[in-house]
């Protein structure tokens, strides 16, 4: 479960680093909830809670739905933070 922690904690930290380049601005700091969220789902990884585990797929999926929409608009970030996102989602 560190494995799929560590892919939680590099969405979270790009989707920091995409509201950081974007200036902070009022769209893009919708970014900081999904992070703060991912790191809580760490916390529950590291204690072996396999309950957190669902929910941290079902969020990831969620999430690599919403970057995938995102992709297809104007984007909150830049699209190099996007797709770095997405990737960290699906794996």
């Amino acid at each position: 479960m560190r494995t799929a922690g560590a892919f939680l904690l590099l969405s979270a930290l790009l989707h920091v680093v995409g509201v950081a380049l974007e200036g902070f601005r009022s769209e893009s700091l919708f970014l900081l909830g999904p992070a703060a969220l991912y790191v809580l789902l760490f916390a529950g990884l590291t204690r072996n809670m396999i309950w957190v585990a669902w929910i941290a797929f079902i969020c990831m999926l969620g999430g690599a739905v919403g970057t995938v929409a995102e992709l297809a608009s104007v984007p909150i970030a830049p699209r190099w933070v996007l797709w770095g996102i997405l990737g960290a989602d699906l794996v």
